[in-house]
Formats: structure tokens, sequence, C-alpha cells
């Protein structure tokens, strides 16, 4: 059996020039939703920012910032339905899309063309993302899953399970098992240190504006770099 060509691709400032939870956050005010909730989530993040900053506690590191904005965030949304969710992000997609890296873009429409399947992992919000491939006719989608209950709300309190590092391995080999992934011919596109394990399932990788560490390990190995 042929094995399979894919492309991976992280979202946040990978395929989006920037991070997509300030992102939401900002777009969430723009549209005129609860400026209450809005600024009690920025309270809570910055409070978080603040001892990451200055390693005041060695537990608040900058990963652990990130996923509390994402969780914080999330209450900004109380009492929504899957049907609220999905308008808020189909009122924010267009402004999306026009921080979307162009290279990477064509990257993704060139490899569909040459029968590569394109998988989209991010630690944003899985529902975000199913509509980012929707609309990039990209073949699969990996998120942060949100939750809903029972009487149909979306659920703001149980902590969210954050996909990233090995988890987003483990979720790209739910998709193609391991060895049904042709290695020598895949790629993998990302900006930061922290995807390094899902970087290293393919043999091509691509370093897009890679941070500082990411950079210097693609240097030493002859990666791909594209700094835009």
């Amino acid at each position: 059996m042929d094995k399979t060509k894919i492309a991976v691709i992280d979202f946040d400032g990978t395929l989006f020039n920037g991070e997509s939870m300030p992102f939401i956050w900002k777009r969430y005010g723009e549209l005129g939703y609860s400026k209450t909730r809005q600024m009690r989530a920025l309270f809570k993040i910055i409070v978080v920012k603040f001892f990451a900053k200055r390693k005041m506690f060695k537990k608040v590191t900058t990963e652990v910032y990130k996923e509390s904005a994402t969780n914080y965030l999330l209450k900004m949304f109380k009492g929504f339905t899957k049907k609220d969710m999905e308008k808020f992000f189909d009122e924010i997609y267009d402004s999306i899309e026009e921080k979307f890296n162009e290279y990477v873009v064509k990257r993704i429409y060139d490899l569909k063309n040459d029968n590569y399947k394109v998988i989209l992992i991010s630690g944003s919000y899985n529902m975000l993302m199913e509509l980012v491939a929707k609309k990039l006719d990209i073949d699969y989608s990996v998120g942060t899953q949100l939750n809903f209950l029972d009487n149909g709300n979306l659920d703001v309190k149980t902590r969210l399970n954050i996909i990233k590092k090995e988890l987003k391995v483990k979720e790209l080999y739910k998709i193609f098992p391991k060895e049904e992934i042709d290695y020598d011919r895949s790629y993998s596109f990302s900006d930061s240190i922290a995807d390094l394990p899902i970087l290293e399932t393919t043999n091509i990788k691509e370093a897009i504006n890679p941070d500082g560490k990411l950079r210097k390990i693609a240097l030493d190995n002859n990666w791909i770099i594209y700094i835009t």
C-alpha cells in the first residue's frame, strides 16, 4: 500500500500572522459583545502574564500563561450555544483571513495540487480551526476541543485540554498512523520551538518566521526558513 504524503500546518505565527487568542479578545470587543466580560478576562490574563514575565513562580511559565489565556477567554462566551459560537467565528473570519501568511497559503494550495493531505493542527479553538480548514479546503483540522453542556451552552468551567507539543503528534497519528505516512516526502510548518515534536514527524521542515531557538535548530539542520 502506498504511503500518504502529508503537510502539517501550525496556525498561530505560521498560517496566521499573530496569536489567535489576543485577536479573538480584540474582535470580541469590537463586535459589541460584553465589555465587562472582556475586561474581566483581560485582568486575569494580565496577572498571569505579570508573573510569567518576572518568573516570580517557577510554575508560571510563558506556556502556562498561554494556556491560562485560552481558558480565561472562554469565559467571555458564557451562555453561548454552538450556533452562537459558530456565528462569532463567522463574524471574525474575514479579519483573520487578512492576517494569513500568503506564503503558507500558497504552499498549502501547491501541496494539495501535488496530492498531499494537509492537516491544520493548533492549540487554538477547534471550531475556529474547522472554519479555517473549510475556507482553505484543508483536509483535516485539529484544535483544542470546545465542550457543550446538556442544556446546549458552552462549558466555560471545565479546564480545556490544550493541543500542544506531544499531544499534537498524538492527534496527528489518530488521523494518519505513523506507519502510513510517507515520512521522506512529507512537510511540516511552524514558527515555534514548542512545535519541535510535530516538526519531527516529517522529513521536510519549514520554519516560518521562527523564534530564536527554532531558527538555530533550522540553521544547524539546513531546514527551509521563510522570513516575511
